[in-house]
């Protein structure tokens, strides 16, 4: 049986894709792609932490493989409001670290986004408000930091109607 943890990079894509009837993303559903191969940012939390520790992935490959796929998709979705490139790469090279070192939190290497609403260290964010287009908070919302100590690897900020 499947896992029944997804990753919310994977649920966002999923159904968006799904939603703009783009047929090579309904295939990658089911972990391939249109080519055949893998579609690794499709893969569950639970695979994708698997993937990694079992090393025939890396944490950078797959923060970069998914920040590829974000922005191939994001400019017909328009889902995320912040994407940090450097900071995400910097974060799963840490997360790799951990691995080397023989550390395996629940988390480790699976990209997550939250909603610009929460609050992230020094990352922008507006609550979906021109009022706050330069808010930049100085500590994380409690769930964030719970992601980050779990190893997850942060991609961004989503869009708040």
């Amino acid at each position: 049986p499947r896992p029944a943890v997804w990753s919310p990079i994977l649920y966002y894509y999923m159904f968006s894709m799904e939603g703009l009837g783009c047929q090579s993303d309904r295939a990658a559903i089911t972990h391939r792609g249109s080519t055949g191969q893998m579609d690794k940012t499709f893969l569950t939390a639970v695979e994708t932490r698997d993937l990694i520790l079992s090393r025939r992935a890396s944490a950078v490959e797959l923060a970069r493989e998914t920040l590829r796929r974000m922005e191939r998709t994001d400019a017909a979705i328009g889902a995320f409001v912040t994407v940090d490139e450097e900071a995400t790469l910097k974060s799963a090279e840490r997360a790799q670290q951990r691995v080397d070192a023989g550390e395996a939190p629940a988390l480790v290497g699976v990209p997550y986004a939250v909603k610009d609403v929460t609050d992230t260290m020094g990352v922008r964010t507006t609550y979906g408000s021109g009022v706050y287009k330069d808010h930049v908070p100085a500590a994380d919302a409690a769930v964030v930091r719970r992601l980050k100590e779990a190893g997850g690897i942060f991609m961004g900020k989503t869009n708040t109607p």
